[in-house]
């Protein structure tokens, strides 16, 4: 296998997105179809499908899936028993048993199975994991992320949903701490509210200790206009406060402030979706694992359960 043979399910902001760096960024990795309800006849460079059954039965490897979090399991269970690879986006599934199930499958099928947590490829994080090396271990860590309210309206249907922002943003917050500090979360106290979006929480907030004893915060909300993604850790001789949204570190040591302005690929799809390529072609685990994902979702049903 030379060239990867990807097909994408799904065809709304996300899906679109994946199909423009695929058919323009990527090497070794070409677009083998599409599928969606919507979906426009093609040019003829790849092929279009309405149904997900019958595109995983073609001859594509893998399958992106970018549809709303409470079809993923279905899709991803039918393509991974038609022996594909699956790159799915975040949240991996609406719950844990869920996540179990697509985990088990794909070993017993043997392919591959990864989780689209982009928020590891952002400059911004990668440049603070850096940092944190150089200041020994951190006292506590404290992570926000707020957004505007969505503008898709499977977000406001539970069922297609499977949560509200605590599942469907809190999966970026709380595998981002998990990859910062190589620990689990183990949550101690959650509330959630619907301020803005009648049928699903759309802020949430609250508090939780590390498998390694540090403690720590969260919120995270959807009734902002302003994008909001900042993360603040405490040393014993420092502070580090990173604004993911926008760019830049600043580092507090005693009566010294520096500024640090972060550079990098921005465009997270883009490693990504190297990684999928290389995870598949050169036949090693993929980067951001479905255990990873697991344990995003597992964090975030384990909150609901306390609010």
């Amino acid at each position: 296998m030379e060239t990867l043979k990807v097909g994408v399910i799904g065809t709304g902001k996300h899906g679109c997105r994946y199909i423009d760096h695929i058919q323009n960024d990527i090497y070794k990795m070409e677009l083998h179809s599409i599928c969606s309800r919507k979906a426009k006849p093609s040019d003829g460079s790849f092929r279009v499908f309405n149904d997900h059954k019958d595109m995983v039965r073609s001859d594509l490897d893998a399958v992106i899936i970018a549809t709303p979090t409470g079809t993923h399991f279905e899709i991803a269970m039918d393509a991974i028993e038609a022996g594909k690879h699956v790159l799915v986006e975040k949240p991996m599934a609406v719950n844990s048993e869920q996540c179990r199930k697509m985990i088990h499958s794909s070993r017993k099928n043997s392919v591959k199975l990864m989780v689209a947590q982009t928020l590891r490829y952002n400059p911004t994080i990668i440049k603070l994991k850096q940092m944190m090396k150089d200041h020994g271990p951190i006292k506590s860590i404290s992570m926000e992320q707020h957004l505007e309210p969505p503008d898709r309206e499977w977000l406001y249907n539970k069922d297609m949903a499977g949560g509200g922002v605590l599942l469907n943003t809190g999966v970026h917050i709380f595998d981002t701490i998990r990859s910062l500090t190589d620990s689990n979360i183990v949550p101690r106290s959650c509330k959630i509210d619907n301020i803005l979006n009648k049928h699903l929480d759309d802020v949430a907030f609250g508090s939780f200790v590390l498998s390694n004893g540090i403690e720590g915060t969260f919120s995270t909300s959807r009734y902002h206009q302003a994008r909001r993604r900042e993360i603040t850790l405490k040393f014993k001789e420092c502070e580090i406060f990173a604004d993911a949204m926008r760019d830049f570190i600043i580092l507090k040591e005693k009566n010294d402030i520096n500024f640090v302005k972060v550079t990098g690929e921005k465009r997270a799809i883009v490693p990504l979706l190297e990684d999928l390529r290389d995870s598949i072609l050169k036949n090693r685990p993929p980067s951001i694992s479905g255990k990873e994902g697991l344990e995003a979702v597992k964090t975030c049903n384990e909150f609901y359960n306390l609010s």
